[in-house]
């Protein structure tokens, strides 16, 4: 088998249908995602300034790509310690744990969110330097709130929000911390970007200025869609190249 062929088969969380649809991943990809967050740590302020001993913690399904991609096999690559709780962000003392083990990279998501403006426990995270915010939609006022609470647990760390797909390894695209707006942010390196302009039906890339229209994405990161002779889903040429059409304005 080649590199680019499907090595191993994860799943979406859900978020969007409900459904935990299956993504075929090779080799490749899930290598230049590693190779991709690696360019970003040098190139982004929010992640230069990442601890020189970075401890973080498995909090979801491991079958997910989020989960599998950026939590695990991006964190073993960059040499973090990874804890792993019984159950994730479900176990009823994950809160301790991230005290106690001093984790200081955080990798949440919106039900992680919730649960914490909820609870809200009191504990001590001034350890905590970096928290990633993926997997779905967070309003600037539910980023707010949690940034508040962050700085009252003594957490220096503002949310990085991502957006992100299964089927392109997960995060793509990431906003500064310092973003209050809706704004996804910018691509990560060696992804790029189209946008299709129904009304037109034209593709425009970023270079031509501001438009509206449908993403669409392409990465060494991105699933084919296949797995031998199953067709999960199909790419879109563009300009000679496969794209994801990720169906979002």
């Amino acid at each position: 088998r080649k590199s680019t062929d499907g090595s191993v088969i994860m799943h979406t969380t859900g978020t969007v249908s409900g459904i935990h649809k299956p993504i075929p991943m090779s080799d490749k990809a899930l290598n230049s995602f590693v190779i991709s967050a690696m360019d970003a740590k040098r190139l982004y302020a929010d992640l230069k300034n990442a601890p020189e001993k970075m401890i973080s913690f498995l909090g979801m399904n491991m079958s997910w790509v989020y989960a599998m991609v950026d939590m695990l096999h991006t964190s073993l690559a960059f040499g973090m310690e990874l804890v792993c709780i019984p159950f994730g962000v479900t176990n009823p003392r994950y809160a301790e744990a991230i005290e106690d083990c001093g984790i200081n990279i955080l990798f949440t998501s919106l039900a992680f969110l919730d649960t914490w403006n909820k609870t809200m426990p009191d504990i001590d995270l001034s350890k905590v330097k970096i928290v990633f915010m993926g997997g779905t939609y967070v309003s600037p006022e539910a980023k707010k709130q949690f940034n508040d609470y962050l700085r009252s647990c003594g957490s220096p760390a503002r949310i990085i929000n991502g957006y992100g797909l299964s089927e392109m390894c997960g995060a793509c695209i990431i906003a500064p911390s310092d973003r209050t707006d809706d704004a996804i942010g910018y691509p990560l390196p060696g992804f790029k970007v189209k946008i299709y302009s129904e009304d037109e039906k034209k593709f425009y890339d970023l270079s031509d200025g501001q438009h509206t229209g449908v993403l669409y994405l392409s990465s060494p990161t991105m699933s084919s869609g296949r797995l031998d002779d199953t067709v999960f889903f199909e790419l879109e040429k563009v300009d000679g190249e496969e794209y994801f059409n990720t169906h979002d304005l």
